[in-house]
């Protein structure tokens, strides 16, 4: 096996007890398919409010290829969450006006001009 092949076996203690042989996963790189798709990524956003904090230049300079935008409450607690672009829970759901998607607009527009896919 040169460097471009590695063998991926469970260590022992990961090992199922009834399997006398360890299953192997071998990844050959002469042989190239498809690329393998990037899942790693950043949790939040780039923004803080009213500019206090722009990680522009170091998002794309790391090239995260995801952001997860679940619970955004660092840097900016007022956006993403329906508590944040519902502003009023007894308003009308039908009414445009009951939304505000403006900071949340922005913030988005931050992530996907700095490369990242929004998960």
């Amino acid at each position: 096996m040169d460097r471009r092949q590695f063998l991926l076996t469970l260590p022992p203690v990961l090992r199922p007890h009834t399997v006398a042989d360890p299953p192997e996963l071998v990844f050959d790189g002469d042989s190239p398919r498809e690329s393998i798709r990037a899942l790693h990524g950043i949790n939040g956003g780039l923004l803080a409010a009213g500019g206090i904090l722009d990680l522009s230049d170091r998002w794309k300079e790391a090239a995260f290829p995801l952001a997860r935008l679940y619970d955004c409450h660092w840097p900016n607690p007022d956006l993403v969450d329906v508590r944040a672009v519902f502003l009023d829970p007894h308003g009308d759901p039908a009414r445009p006006e009951s939304y505000d998607f403006d900071r949340t607009d922005e913030y988005v527009n931050a992530i996907d001009y700095c490369g990242a896919a929004i998960v």
